[in-house]
């Protein structure tokens, strides 16, 4: 995760790290634009051409931090609806919470199709009452890798833009600068834009070989994992109407996915300090 002010990382509790990007294009800057082109908000991939930051010892350390503050009571369980005129929130297994407020987080497409208004006959979605709104966004398959390598002194990053690759972008980061524990290793994400339907059980040796294509000699890989983020890169849909809808009714919609609008993390940490002073009354779904 990068951003690009050190800022709200010190609010997170984090340790700014400066990261420069060394950035190379392969193939044509067409091709590349193709797979993260601009029917979208705006792509966050094409931001690592920029001077980002990160935190030391990643992400995961300053989510540790956060947490060990949260006092906020927890209920884990699938929303199975929201009356949001009655001002309660079903919980498959505890049944109804009620709220005097609610800040939705979830993915708006998600939400819309629990909520509920009990003067519809049949408890009609919320959504369909809303013009049926429509989402469009752009999935992302990511592997990582953290294998043993020469000591590289700044990030790099390669943009794909070569007929007959899935892979748009691949990062490498010098482990010993951001993971200072990890030493002389280096660590890898590799990015295709890539729908769920286009899964296959050979994309993964196929992603593998598109590394070493573009010039990565993969050799002695220590950890190795694969995500599929569904929500990687959001459409630019105008749901504007929506968000003054749900005003209405008491309810508040915060973060990237509940406005399905794409945010950096220093927009989404600006947005939350209202919240972070609140007495703790409100419940967030």
């Amino acid at each position: 995760m990068f951003i690009s002010s050190p800022d709200c990382l010190e609010v997170l509790k984090g340790k700014p790290l400066q990261l420069r990007f060394d950035v190379e294009f392969q193939g044509s800057v067409k091709g590349y634009l193709e797979k993260v082109n601009d029917r979208y908000q705006r792509s966050w991939i094409k931001d690592l051409e920029k001077r980002m930051y990160t935190s030391q010892n990643g992400f995961c350390s300053v989510f540790r931090e956060l947490q060990k503050g949260v006092k906020a009571r927890r209920v884990y369980g699938e929303v199975s609806s929201v009356y949001v005129d009655k001002k309660l929130v079903y919980v498959s297994w505890l049944g109804a919470i009620g709220y005097r407020s609610l800040v939705n987080t979830l993915p708006l497409n998600y939400f819309l199709s629990k909520a509920r208004l009990t003067e519809f006959k049949g408890g009609e979605a919320f959504k369909d009452y809303l013009s049926k709104a429509t989402f469009s966004y752009k999935s992302l398959y990511v592997q990582m890798m953290v294998m043993e390598g020469g000591k590289l002194s700044e990030a790099k990053v390669y943009n794909i833009g070569k007929k007959g690759f899935y892979l748009a972008t691949v990062v490498l980061l010098p482990g010993w600068k951001v993971y200072p524990w990890l030493g002389n290793k280096l660590v890898i994400y590799a990015i295709a834009p890539l729908d769920l339907g286009s899964l296959r059980a050979e994309i993964s040796n196929r992603l593998l070989v598109e590394v070493k294509r573009v010039g990565i000699n993969i050799k002695n890989v220590l950890v190795f994992r694969e995500y599929f983020e569904r929500y990687g890169v959001l459409g630019s849909e105008d749901l504007s109407y929506v968000e003054e809808r749900l005003r209405e009714y008491g309810i508040t919609l915060s973060g990237r996915l509940g406005t399905w609008k794409e945010k950096s993390v220093c927009e989404i940490v600006n947005e939350f300090k209202p919240y972070l002073r609140s007495n703790g009354s409100t419940t967030k779904a």
